[in-house]
């Protein structure tokens, strides 16, 4: 696999997203999405300050719940370069989206789902791990404000800087465990959220 010389944001660009025919689609990243945003409402956001757009997929569980990003298919290579110039960090429902050229499938990461410690039981309070450090507490208790929590608490240093991870109380351990089902995963600025019930949560 070859990488033409040259970046774009920052990151390389793949071959395969400089396409030699300009008929073939290119498909783009865009991602820290707000978790009620769906493909329509991302297409027309896009179509807006951009052109070329054919289609928006949001990346979903098995549950339905948006994952926090998604991939948008351009008419060619120009209209994608051009899209993510315009689109990326703006502002869409209070986030600033992350826009760049889709990796190939092959180059993707792949991040490992932990699983669940079984000796871990349910309760109601998640542990939310793997949270960007530029996260704001504001920010973090909106992502969490219309899934039915009733405290959403992240961990700050005495600056006031993200420690990395929060704790969330719902009204029960069954609301929790949806939550875990729906936000495990959930991207936030290009890093997948990590929830699982919280192991020091006092049993009832």
């Amino acid at each position: 696999m070859h990488w033409e010389a040259g970046t774009l944001f920052g990151l390389p660009l793949h071959s395969s997203f400089l396409l030699k025919e300009p008929s073939e689609t290119v498909t783009v990243y865009v991602g820290n999405l707000s978790w009620t945003v769906t493909d329509e409402v991302l297409f027309d956001f896009l179509a807006s300050r951009t052109r070329g757009v054919v289609s928006c997929k949001v990346s979903r569980n098995h549950s339905g719940q948006s994952k926090g990003f998604a991939l948008a298919t351009f008419a060619d290579d120009a209209c994608a370069r051009r899209a993510i110039g315009l689109c990326h960090d703006t502002e869409m429902g209070g986030r600033t989206l992350v826009v760049r050229a889709d990796l190939a499938p092959e180059r993707r990461p792949r991040v490992a789902k932990p699983k669940r410690s079984p000796e871990t039981a349910a309760c109601d309070r998640v542990f939310c791990g793997n949270v960007p450090f530029a996260t704001t507490p504001l920010e973090f208790e909106r992502i969490f404000a219309g899934a039915g929590a009733a405290e959403a608490t992240l961990t700050v240093d005495c600056d006031g800087q993200s420690r990395g991870y929060g704790l969330v109380r719902f009204g029960s351990a069954e609301d929790a465990a949806r939550a875990i089902d729906a936000f495990d995963g959930f991207e936030i600025d290009g890093r997948p959220m990590r929830c699982k019930f919280d192991a020091r949560a006092p049993r009832r």
